[in-house]
């Protein structure tokens, strides 16, 4: 699909659904997750985002609010903890945190298709989602744990996470593109 169809997607939306009356705090927005690829995979992907959030926003949908389910694999946390994911309009952020130690993150993941180990991405992903926690004013972050994962749901706390959401599986369904 091209940007405008996405936009226009989110137009149609909006134009047409009895359910949304007006933007604001009851608004459910839109996500962008990826069921063949993570929505923050590359450039290209977060280009894709920022441009969709733009071409919405710029209409007349200043209130919609936009949010990012990723991996956060792909991302550098230097980028992150310098504003990336405010550049690109998102408020909300969720991470999936496979595990909640290096060992069972590698037991969920395996090995990564890009040849990563995975105790370091999860060591990456931890830094990924402390740096965007850490932005004052900047977006939310939610994680995703599997269900019963203490540990998982702890760390992801103390990271600074500031919602903890557990799903009954956690697993990736796809390649490398997706997370682990």
């Amino acid at each position: 699909m091209h940007v405008q169809d996405y936009v226009n997607a989110v137009e149609n939306f909006y134009e047409n659904t009895a359910l949304v009356k007006g933007m604001g705090e009851n608004d459910l927005g839109v996500t962008f997750a990826g069921c063949v690829g993570d929505p923050l995979f590359d450039e290209r992907s977060r280009g894709v985002v920022k441009e969709v959030v733009e071409g919405v926003k710029g209409k007349s949908r200043h209130g919609v609010p936009f949010y990012v389910r990723s991996s956060g694999l792909t991302l550098d946390p230097g980028d992150v903890r310098n504003g990336m994911l405010e550049e690109m309009g998102v408020k909300r952020v969720e991470f999936f945190l496979f595990g909640g130690s290096p060992p069972s993150y590698k037991e969920a993941c395996g090995g990564l298709s890009s040849g990563e180990d995975g105790m370091k991405a999860f060591g990456r992903l931890c830094e990924v989602i402390a740096a965007a926690a850490e932005r004052e004013g900047g977006v939310g972050v939610d994680v995703g744990v599997k269900r019963g994962d203490r540990m998982a749901g702890e760390l992801a706390r103390s990271l600074g996470a500031t919602g903890v959401h557990e799903y009954p599986t956690m697993r990736s369904n796809i390649s490398g593109e997706t997370g682990c």
